[in-house]
């Protein structure tokens, strides 16, 4: 066999060969789809190197915390350990590891884990830490009730908290834990742009303290999730009295599954025609609203001060009158919605096709069943 020349090597580098660094690089121009070919194969370090590029994880249990901890995943900043019903001892475990200096998780999903108000509390505890870095917390669907809210709010108030964005939804909150967390709205340190209290059985006690921290010049909620509550007539307008509120940053309403009917619908509407309102996103699926309320939401529509991009009226007791009168804004130059939702109403099969006919010409998007 003939030897080698001389200064040439006996063979191509192959990727074995590279240095860890510039595998690291590789795998970076490489994308997503480089990242997965460096793990289906049997090399630990080309593992490690796709794993250290990570920064989103869904973990399958809480036993990933132990590989997070060991450096596995040294660029993770959002982690959902979602409906793995870890409880108490997850939310020690999670909460511990907060405080860490090493921690670089800045979103983390904790939702349907049935933490309960010691769990919350333990959570809570970590926020306020100098090293925790969370921005965006999920605790939705934890059994959390009035002590966990008050220790949430506590945390809230501290300004080395770093929240900006907090689902509460599906817990059991009510007006009293509602009311404990306006507190935090209206304290100068709290950050929150995003609040959702979805299915937390708020009525008139709760939506009146919230309505009147939107109105405070230190609340900065720019999106708030109250569907699936028990507000009605009054609570919408007292809603739509803080959206004409200078001071309300509002731009996205989920109102979605309450009570809310044609009365409702008309403050609303006459809220959105106020130069004051900044909403961009309404949510009024599956209410009592009917005709009178489609009409008066319409006229807001072509109102030149009405901000609205997305409308959902979808589940509502809207029939052809109502439907009509919405198709008949679709062409106005002041009509900005680039998504209308009128699904699952009352409008017949003629009203439906004048919808879509005129949808159609003036090219909007709009939704019927």
């Amino acid at each position: 066999m003939p030897a080698a020349l001389p200064g040439r090597p006996e063979r191509p580098l192959g990727l074995n060969d590279l240095p860890e660094e510039l595998l690291r690089e590789i795998a970076k121009v490489g994308g997503p789809k480089v990242r997965n070919k460096f793990r289906k194969t049997t090399s630990h370090r080309f593992h490690a190197v796709a794993n250290g590029l990570i920064t989103s994880l869904r973990g399958k249990d809480i036993g990933v915390l132990r590989t997070i901890k060991e450096g596995k995943y040294p660029l993770l900043k959002t982690l959902d350990l979602s409906d793995l019903q870890s409880g108490y001892i997850g939310a020690q475990e999670l909460a511990a590891w907060l405080r860490d200096p090493n921690c670089q998780l800045t979103s983390l999903d904790l939702s349907e884990n049935r933490l309960g108000d010691a769990g919350a509390q333990e959570l809570a505890a970590a926020l306020p830490d100098p090293n925790c870095k969370l921005t965006s917390l999920d605790l939705s669907g934890n059994r959390l009730g009035d002590a966990g809210a008050q220790e949430l709010v506590a945390a809230l108030r501290d300004p080395n908290c770093k929240l900006t964005s907090l689902d509460l939804s599906e817990n059991r909150l009510g007006d009293a834990g509602a009311q404990k967390l306006v507190a935090a709205l209206r304290d100068p340190n709290c950050k929150l742009t995003s609040l959702g209290l979805s299915g937390n059985r708020l009525g008139d006690a709760g939506a009146q303290e919230l309505v009147a921290a939107l109105r405070d010049p230190n609340c900065k909620l720019t999106s708030l999730d109250l569907s699936g509550n028990t507000l009605g007539e009054e609570d919408a307008g007292e809603l739509a009295a803080a959206l004409r509120d200078p001071n309300c940053k509002l731009t996205s309403l989920d109102l979605m599954g309450n009570e809310i009917d044609d009365a409702g619908a008309r403050a609303l509407a006459a809220a959105l025609c106020d130069p004051n309102c900044q909403l961009t996103s309404l949510d009024l699926m599956g209410n009592e609203i009917g005709d009178a309320g489609a009409r008066a939401l319409a006229a807001a529509l072509r109102d030149p001060n009405c901000q609205l991009t997305s409308l959902d009226l979808g589940w509502n007791e809207i029939g052809d009158a109502g439907a009509r009168a919405l198709a008949a804004a679709l062409p106005d130059p002041n009509y900005k919605l680039t998504s209308l939702d009128l699904g699952w109403n009352e409008i017949g099969d003629a009203a439906k096709a004048e919808l879509r006919a005129l949808a159609d010409s003036s090219g909007r998007a709009v939704v019927v069943d």
